[in-house]
């Protein structure tokens, strides 16, 4: 195995699942590295270091992915490529590369990873993956930042590796090897060399041709699923049909989404509904994704993971694909080892239940025969004491005190929680920061707040709350953009001064024209427009 390539996997977090040659501890230290970072930047590299991980491609193929590129299949993520190295002309057939999620390590899940990509940026008319003109260099430096990072130049300087080796393509080789040899129940070669694009020779298209099952297990196999247990067969989290709360929470999690994505959208968002606790404990309160409404309001979490359908829900529209035989068999044996323990328990329930209605006849006839027994001794002290009153005193006392609570009616004003610091009350606590986010999550915020961390909308806040000068600076210049959204919306109609996370998101999506900036920047390279923030904004 190509150790390098894969110990900085693991470093860098788009880490491989627990293997014969993984070293978990280490994985376990350092996989959350890239999670935890706030960054747009990092955002944007974490996202296509899962992906080309997976799709086990070149750079140019990853950052050539357009939207009509992608499609979601069955239980897997389907990705197209135009051409490759080994078809310039691009005259080969056009064969899928499958992306499985995996539930199991959300750290390095690709779905989860694109999720928090799309659910932290915005579409801004792009039909790229990764928009923008040069995001071979903004990786790049991304991942020189990374390395340069003292827990993993240490880790680095410990195994005695040198960074100067890592780069874009440690990705690739990396995958390409692990997928390869890195299980003794790894995929065909064949397989593996025509997913990473390898060419064949002679022989390939004329006697060694893709098969979508080949490749599937590769997808598989290489999103880190352990291949040596049953759960190497898991499904994706879905919902087993699409209403209107499923609709209504894409269009307000990842607004602006084209069409031809909201399927792929679907099950990005229950991967995030479903990861939500592991992503509350492991990303940093201030991670833009909490900013995103769908972490906003409880309920609305509630409500989807009511609908949500498990990994092992063999029973709905969803059936495993890419499975290799000998998994069907561990998932069998795993079936009668459930049978064989829930038998014992049968067992067990039944010799407690003889011996039980053994003890009651005996009693019964103890009873009949004027014999004095226990269980006729505490019925009669019971009586006694509920007689006298005692048996409802203390059940007054044990009683747990009614918690009530004051639903929001809709129009009502939302109750603003002060806080005392600074000599005085104030809207915000004293450690609060004003949101590196999106102007459309902004927007939100503006209208709405954010319940989950008892923040009012931000309309309500004024300077004397902000904790410093530059907070009040940028409160001042939210307010200004604001105004210019709210000018807009009163003039088409669309304004109310007391919305939802949902009026919000459409107002904005419906007047979004009066913040952009230019599409080109003054070096002449196309601007993301979708992951640009207010401080971006303001300083164009």
């Amino acid at each position: 195995m190509d150790v390098k390539c894969l110990q900085l996997w693991r470093k860098i977090c788009v880490s491989i699942s627990r293997g014969p040659n993984g070293k978990w501890l280490l994985q376990q230290r350092e996989e959350k590295l890239l999670l935890q970072q706030t960054s747009k930047d990092m955002l944007f590299a974490r996202a296509y270091m899962v992906i080309s991980w997976n799709l086990m491609c070149r750079s140019a193929n990853a950052f050539g992915i357009r939207h009509g590129h992608i499609e979601w299949s069955g239980d897997a993520l389907c990705v197209y490529f135009a051409h490759q190295k080994n078809d310039q002309e691009g005259r080969r057939p056009r064969d899928p590369r499958h992306i499985y999620a995996n539930p199991l390590r959300p750290a390095i899940c690709p779905v989860l990873a694109l999720a928090i990509f799309w659910a932290t940026s915005s579409f801004d008319g792009s039909d790229r993956l990764f928009p923008g003109s040069n995001q071979y260099d903004r990786f790049r430096k991304c991942l020189q930042r990374l390395l340069d990072r003292d827990c993993v130049a240490e880790e680095l300087h410990r195994r005695g590796v040198d960074r100067d080796e890592h780069g874009t393509h440690s990705m690739r080789k990396g995958a390409a090897t692990y997928c390869a040899s890195g299980s003794t129940a790894c995929p065909s070669s064949t397989a593996v060399h025509l997913r990473a694009g390898w060419s064949l020779g002679g022989v390939q298209n004329t006697y060694l041709r893709y098969e979508s099952a080949g490749d599937m297990h590769v997808g598989r196999t290489v999103s880190g699923l352990p291949p040596d247990s049953h759960e190497f067969a898991v499904l994706p989290l879905h919902f087993e049909e699409r209403d209107a709360t499923i609709e209504n929470a894409i269009d307000c999690v990842f607004p602006g989404m084209p069409a031809n994505l909201t399927y792929i959208g679907e099950f990005c968002l229950t991967s995030l509904v479903y990861h939500e606790p592991y992503l509350r404990l492991n990303i940093p309160k201030s991670h833009p994704l909490f900013e995103s409404p769908l972490f906003q309001y409880p309920t609305l979490l509630s409500d989807l993971l009511a609908k949500l359908r498990g990994i092992k829900d063999r029973s709905g529209r969803l059936h495993a694909t890419g499975v290799p035989p000998h998994v069907a068999i561990l998932g069998k044996m795993k079936g009668l080892l459930e049978a064989t323990l829930q038998t014992v328990e049968h067992i067990d329930a039944a010799r407690a239940s003889t011996v039980k209605e053994i003890m009651s006849e005996l009693e019964k006839r103890a009873i009949g025969a004027g014999t004095v027994t226990f269980e006729g001794l505490d019925l009669a002290l019971k009586r006694c004491l509920d007689t006298v009153g005692v048996m409802d005193l203390v059940n007054k006392l044990n009683t747990t005190p009614v918690q009530t609570t004051c639903q929001l009616v809709e129009g009502e004003t939302p109750v603003i929680p002060f806080f005392f610091w600074g000599g005085r009350f104030r809207r915000v606590p004293q450690e609060f920061q004003l949101p590196d986010c999106s102007v459309a999550t902004l927007w939100v915020m503006w209208q709405c707040g954010n319940a989950t961390k008892k923040i009012p909308p931000l309309r309500m806040i004024d300077g004397l709350d902000m904790p410093n000068r530059n907070m009040q600076k940028r409160l001042s210049d939210i307010r200004y953009l604001m105004s210019s959204v709210e000018a807009e919306a009163r003039r088409i109609g669309m304004w109310r001064a007391r919305q939802n996370v949902e009026e919000a998101v459409k107002t904005f999506s419906a007047r979004a024209s009066v913040v952009t900036v230019p599409h080109l920047t003054a070096k002449i390279r196309k601007r993301r427009q979708g992951q640009l923030s207010l401080m971006c904004r303001h300083q164009k």
